[in-house]
C-alpha cells in the first residue's frame, strides 16, 4: 500500500508544501495528489505554480496524481484532440506539465 498526501497550490504557499512534501517523503509518503480543478490562472502561471511542487515530489520518489477536467484544458486554449492523448500520455503529472508548455 502507498500512502500520500494532498496538496493545493491555489489555497497554500510554496514554501510550506516544499516543507511539507519534504517531510511527507520522510515518513514513506510515496504520492501526492493534486487537483488543477480550482486553478483560475493563466496557463504559463499554473504551469510555474505546480512545477515546482511537482518537480519536488519527484525529487522525493514521490509520484503526483493530479486531477483535472475537460474545461480546465479549455480554459488553457488545448484542443480537446490533446485532452484525450493525454490517457496514453502520462505517468505523472510531469508528462500534464510538458504537455501544457507551448
Amino acid at each position: 500500500m502507498k500512502f500520500g498526501i494532498s496538496i493545493y497550490p491555489e489555497h497554500s504557499e510554496p514554501e510550506r508544501d516544499m516543507e511539507y512534501i519534504e517531510t511527507a517523503a520522510g515518513y514513506g509518503c510515496r504520492r501526492i495528489f493534486t487537483c488543477l480543478l480550482s486553478a483560475r490562472q493563466n496557463r504559463e502561471d499554473i504551469i510555474r505554480n505546480y512545477r515546482s511542487r511537482i518537480d519536488r515530489a519527484h525529487r522525493c520518489g514521490m509520484e503526483v496524481i493530479l486531477d483535472t477536467a475537460r474545461r480546465c484544458f479549455t480554459l488553457w486554449g488545448c484542443h480537446t484532440k490533446i485532452c484525450r492523448s493525454f490517457r496514453n500520455f502520462m505517468p505523472t503529472a510531469s508528462g500534464w506539465m510538458r504537455a501544457l508548455t507551448p
